[in-house]
This record gives C-alpha cells, sequence and structure tokens, in this order.
C-alpha cells in the first residue's frame, strides 16, 4: 500500500472511530442525566478543546514532526478511550472527550500536513482526506 493509501486510511478510520460513537453517546447519557445541558456539555468539550487547540496543533506539529505529533495523538486517544472504560458522570465524559477533541486536532492537523508534504498535487489529496473523513463519518453510524 503506497503512503497516500495509508493516510488516506488512516483519516478515515480515525472518523470512523468518533462516528461509531458521537451519534449513541447522547442516548447513553440520559442513563446518567437527564438534563439536555449536562448531555450538551460532552460535544460541547470535544469542539472546544479542538477549537482553542486548532491556534497551538500546527506549530506542535511542525515543530515537533509529523510522525511524533501523529504517535502522540494515538496515544491520547487510546489513554481517552481507557478513561471512557471509567468514566460515570457527565463531567467524567466531558473531560474525556476534551482530551479526544485534542488528539483528533492534533491527528487531523498533521495529517493533513503530512499528506500536503509528501505529494505535490495538494489539492487533489486534500479533497481525498475529506472524502475519506466524511466515508468515516457516513459509516460510523451505521
Amino acid at each position: 500500500m503506497n503512503g497516500k493509501k495509508i493516510v488516506y486510511a488512516l483519516k478515515g478510520l480515525y472518523s470512523l472511530g468518533h462516528n461509531s460513537i458521537a451519534p449513541i453517546l447522547p442516548a447513553y447519557l440520559t442513563t446518567i442525566t437527564s438534563s439536555a445541558t449536562q448531555i450538551g456539555m460532552v460535544p460541547a468539550a470535544y469542539q472546544l478543546s479542538r477549537t482553542i487547540g486548532a491556534l497551538f496543533f500546527g506549530h506542535i506539529s511542525d515543530r515537533i514532526g509529523y510522525k511524533k505529533s501523529l504517535a502522540f495523538a494515538v496515544t491520547i486517544a487510546l489513554i481517552m478511550a481507557f478513561f471512557m472504560l471509567g468514566a460515570k458522570s457527565i463531567t467524567d465524559f466531558a473531560l474525556v472527550f476534551f482530551g479526544i477533541g485534542i488528539s483528533a486536532g492534533i491527528f487531523y492537523i498533521s495529517l493533513d500536513a503530512m499528506a500536503t508534504t509528501i505529494h505535490g498535487k495538494k489539492g487533489k489529496v486534500l479533497s481525498g482526506l475529506e472524502i475519506a473523513y466524511h466515508t468515516g463519518f457516513l459509516l460510523g453510524p451505521l
């Protein structure tokens, strides 16, 4: 498998993992609380970390390198998956998804930067990455 296909597969796989959980999460969280505001804190924590982190993730990726950034992002995701097993409250889930947002932000930015660096046709590569992401987005709920 060539490098471009591996990059596409990684983007689709990460998206598939997140989007397999995201659609069922609100239903699961109703077993912990009935407050829609509290349930909404979990995806908000994810988006907050992605938004704030976007100011720094590109710089981190450039400074330490794409491969190290990707390894760091996957390590964070694995740690957060472990913590998710023990999450028992809305606050626990919000903190876990905040960490997952950091992981996803570093992962996506580093992967996109790496893909556009190793391949000459940047627009074509970025569109392929978007296709891989949205394929995972569509297959996740299925």
